[in-house]
């Protein structure tokens, strides 16, 4: 049927249109088999565009269906949406708007229904929670053929499912392809070419991803930053700030591992040189890592400046402390291959605190070893930017205490 004039060909393509009406429940096999024979249609696509439009709506609800062929099959078709930019033909913003909408309402069915269900020695898998992820897939699968295939994959309309990425996160711990199909996902979307309005679009929804109640999504969206800065570096200059502000908020996470997230991050902007570290940094850290629970005022004012979390004040002290830490932690592991002229302070400082708490001491010594090894081939000459009291007191801080034992 190649390069056939579509009014030629009027009969068939008619008797493919009841393919597409036809809503009789099919084995799966005749169902393949009927697809198949609707995406023939695929040759006259630019000149059929209503019966186009006819096999996308159709499609969006197999979205979810029990068989992998079908799904395979839809995500195949969907993906022709994004290379085409007809007012006739399928509209992609409408059609990821679509997908947005159930996305979300599939992610909360499968947050509330577990895929397995066990009751009276009897295993049965969740019906709804089935079709969710299923969906799910699905969506993953075309986003990823989107940036495979497309001219220019990235779009507005790709940019608002992104929280529901992050969102999913969650849901990877237990399914090692939902988890690849994720990560893939986000990093097509970071390591894409964005021009302002995308940036600023997408830092926009990486703040509110930043408030999201899931700590697995928040984590998820720090780290997104790193790929999406060192992808972007050139035209990403002017939200410096923003971000800056963005990840040392998520410093005062209640959750550990957003912290730590936030840590790395920042680290990064130092060591590519989007933030500059200043004295005022490195003081400011050091002031929030010896903070004591005297000083009530300064302690609720800096969690109110960062929008941590409320709670008790000795849950506020120790927040501090470790924000400090870890903030000390950032400038420290900024410089691998030098040292720059706020390192030996910093480490100093964090030497301080070497036998502090649990807590704090092990993010203390995570970050010396991570320093020791990466200083290690050229010690000899990253010396030279230490005095002799701060060498003794690093040397001191370096070498384990089973060593003198």
């Amino acid at each position: 049927m190649e390069n056939m004039d579509p009014r030629r060909m009027n009969r068939l393509i008619e008797f493919f249109r009841i393919f597409i009406n036809n809503q009789t429940v099919v084995n799966t096999l005749h169902e393949t088999f009927r697809r198949s024979l609707i995406e023939s249609l695929r040759n006259f696509q630019w000149r059929i565009p209503s019966i186009w439009c006819s096999i996308h709506e159709q499609a969006k609800m197999l979205l979810d269906h029990p068989s992998k062929s079908i799904r395979d099959y839809v995500a195949g078709l969907d993906i022709t949406l994004s290379n085409k930019n007809l007012i006739h033909e399928p509209d992609v913003n409408q059609f990821v708007d679509d997908i947005c909408e159930r996305l979300r309402e599939a992610i909360e069915v499968y947050d509330k229904k577990p895929l397995i269900n066990a009751s009276n020695q009897a295993i049965t898998m969740e019906f709804e929670a089935c079709k969710a992820l299923n969906f799910m897939e699905t969506v993953l699968q075309i986003l990823k053929s989107f940036f495979f295939w497309s001219r220019q994959p990235v779009k507005d309309s790709l940019i608002r499912i992104f929280p529901s990425l992050c969102e999913m996160e969650s849901f990877g711990a237990n399914n090692d392809t939902l988890k690849d199909s994720l990560l893939i996902s986000r990093m097509n979307i970071g390591t894409s070419y964005l021009h302002e309005q995308l940036l600023e679009a997408l830092i926009q929804q990486l703040e509110q991803v930043c408030m999201n109640p899931k700590r697995h999504a928040r984590r998820t969206a720090i780290d997104f930053i790193q790929n999406m800065i060192f992808s972007n570096l050139f035209n990403a200059r002017q939200y410096a700030k923003q971000l800056h502000r963005l990840v040392i908020k998520c410093l005062f996470d209640e959750q550990l591992e957003v912290r730590l997230s936030a840590s790395t991050t920042l680290s990064s902007f130092y060591q590519c040189g989007y933030v500059q570290v200043t004295d005022k940094d490195l003081q400011y850290f050091r002031m929030m890592s010896k903070i004591d629970g005297k000083k009530v005022t300064l302690t609720k004012n800096i969690i109110t400046q960062h929008g941590g979390s409320q709670c008790e004040l000795y849950d506020h002290v120790i927040l501090i402390i470790i924000v400090g830490i870890l903030g000390l932690c950032a400038i420290i592991l900024s410089g691998p291959y030098d040292i720059s002229s706020f390192v030996p302070d910093a480490l100093i400082f964090l030497c301080e605190h070497s036998n502090d708490r649990h807590m704090i001491q092990k993010s203390i010594h995570q970050c010396l070893s991570e320093f020791r090894r990466t200083h290690y081939d050229s010690w000899h000459e990253h010396q030279r930017s230490f005095t002799k009291d701060q060498l003794l007191i690093l040397i001191d801080a370096l070498i384990s205490h089973s060593y003198y034992v």
